[in-house]
């Protein structure tokens, strides 16, 4: 598998300030996407809750020469509860929204989510 990139979210100041998105082009796992963002960025992974406003996002990123054939897809906050096919987003407990899932995904003993333009698929962690 490929490394992954990452987007985070940083804190603005103001109080109706929107987070400033910072995209990461680095290939990381998802405990080092986290790392960063967290630690080091003092911010959050970003989450995208509908397939449009990912998909912008992607094609951004896509269509500025950004992504690499090393670099395939982007992390989301997101990881499988237990056994079953549930998702949830590590800092809210929000369930990953299905509809951004590609065919025939999530996969069996992938634990973590990227995603690509075409939609979001699991993944190992460690990918």
């Amino acid at each position: 598998m490929m490394p992954k990139s990452l987007v985070c979210s940083l804190p603005q100041v103001g109080e109706k300030a929107s987070p400033k998105r910072t995209w990461i082009p680095r290939g990381l796992d998802l405990v080092q996407a986290l790392q960063l963002c967290n630690n080091s960025l003092d911010g959050n992974l970003s989450d995208y809750s509908t397939l449009t406003e990912l998909q912008e996002a992607l094609h951004i990123i896509t269509s500025s020469g950004l992504f690499t054939s090393l670099i395939d897809s982007l992390w989301l906050p997101y990881h499988r509860d237990g056994s079953g096919n549930t998702f949830s987003n590590i800092y809210t407990g929000q369930l990953f929204n299905s509809s951004l899932w590609s065919t025939n995904q999530p996969g069996v003993n992938r634990d973590c989510v990227a995603c690509e333009e075409s939609g979001c698929h699991s993944e190992d962690c460690q990918a």
